[in-house]
């Protein structure tokens, strides 16, 4: 185990006896996603100190822990101030954005490598699609009638799902044709800024 890595595990979280082998001392919640990506990192690239560990469960859930903590310490400092008349979704992408490097770097402090950034050639591949599934969709709701439009699996789960405005998708379903509507310039725009916002949400780092 090396030092910088030795000194993160350190009491009251855990003691280390001869040969590196991990005692946990305590663990007070459930394991989350952090300490499950770095468990397997540890099962398929450190074998051996995996093996050595004697409670990988407590030890990768206070490991979990640790992560988030320093996720949450980051990411507002990553993050910057509110802007004025920013937009809740685009400020949600900027979260997300300081929230992808806060992973990162919280994974790096305990020596685990995360994989190169997804790119953006590679994203745009796969979220290229999205747009004509929004005409399905638009088109689907449209056919449902008004009330389909303001139902919680309509409007709402679509503005979570393609990262756009209500008001926006409100606008599209209503729309005669929306094709039409996507290629005026200022649907357009925001359409582009719903890219960015899905693109900040869709780049969060893994353990290589």
């Amino acid at each position: 185990m090396n030092e910088s890595l030795r000194e993160k595990l350190d009491a009251p979280h855990v003691a280390t006896a001869p040969g590196s082998r991990c005692v946990i001392l305590r663990a007070e919640a459930p394991m989350n996603e952090y300490g499950r990506m770095a468990r397997g990192y540890w099962r398929a690239h450190r074998p051996d100190a995996y093996a050595q560990t004697e409670n990988p469960d407590k030890f990768f859930t206070w490991m979990g822990h640790q992560i988030s903590r320093r996720v949450a310490e980051l990411t507002p400092q990553l993050a910057g101030r509110d802007r004025p008349g920013e937009h809740p979704l685009d400020k949600g992408a900027r979260l997300d954005t300081a929230t992808a490097m806060a992973v990162g770097e919280a994974f790096n402090d305990f020596g685990i490598p995360t994989a190169p950034p997804l790119t953006r050639l590679a994203w745009e591949r796969a979220d290229s699609e999205l747009e004509a599934q929004l005409h399905a969709w638009a088109e689907t709701v449209r056919d449902q009638g008004t009330d389909a439009a303001t139902d919680a699996s309509g409007i709402t789960a679509a503005s979570r799902r393609f990262l756009l405005t209500e008001q926006f998708l409100t606008a599209l379903v209503s729309a005669p044709d929306p094709q039409l509507f996507l290629n005026d310039p200022t649907n357009r725009a925001e359409w582009e800024a719903g890219v960015e916002r899905r693109w900040a949400r869709d780049r969060m780092p893994r353990p290589t």
